[in-house]
């Protein structure tokens, strides 16, 4: 389950560092995006334990 997560998670950070390199605005979305799987992270590992 975790293991899915993570996979999923890579994949749109690459998605979203290349769609950043066309637009500014992308890599503020991308701090974003990297700032919520973060939190889901460790709150799923919270939850796990």
């Amino acid at each position: 389950m975790t293991y899915a997560s993570d996979v999923s998670g890579s994949l749109l950070t690459i998605v979203l560092s290349s769609l950043s390199q066309t637009s500014s605005s992308g890599a503020y979305a991308m701090n974003i995006s990297v700032k919520v799987f973060q939190a889901a992270g460790s709150g799923a590992q919270r939850r796990k334990l």
